[in-house]
């Protein structure tokens, strides 16, 4: 994971494969710890949060039920906003968004750059408050 502070947020942003299995929604049990500290802390601020999926632009395949690396980051993004919710972060500091392909940080053409594309980014928002 790597932390990105900027004016506006606090981006906490977790590459593949520290969340999920390729091609799954299903948070892998190993990341839960991090999640819960992650939970713990968001608790304790006042500060509004949105979880966000990406992807790279390979296709999935047949072995997912995603129809497309969109439904894929959106699904990813939410299955970390019911992770928080169980863990009691107030529903109303919590969003999820979807980008799918459409915001890489790195190229696509290589093996690297896909695995840096593929990731969840929580963002502590800092403007607002």
């Amino acid at each position: 994971a790597t932390v990105e502070i900027s004016e506006d947020k606090i981006s906490l942003r977790f590459a593949d494969p520290i969340l999920f299995e390729p091609g799954s929604d299903r948070l892998k049990d190993s990341s839960l710890t991090l999640l819960k500290m992650l939970a713990d802390t968001v608790n304790k601020l006042p500060n509004p949060v949105q979880i966000e999926g990406h992807t790279d632009n390979r296709p999935l395949g047949t072995r997912t039920a995603f129809r497309s690396n969109w439904e894929l980051s959106c699904a990813r993004a939410n299955s970390v906003l019911k992770y928080f919710l169980g863990q009691r972060v107030a529903p109303e500091k919590l969003s999820a968004v979807g980008y799918g392909e459409f915001k890489p940080v790195r190229t696509n053409d290589t093996p690297e750059g896909r695995s840096v594309n593929r990731r969840i980014e929580v963002n502590i928002i800092r403007h607002g408050i």
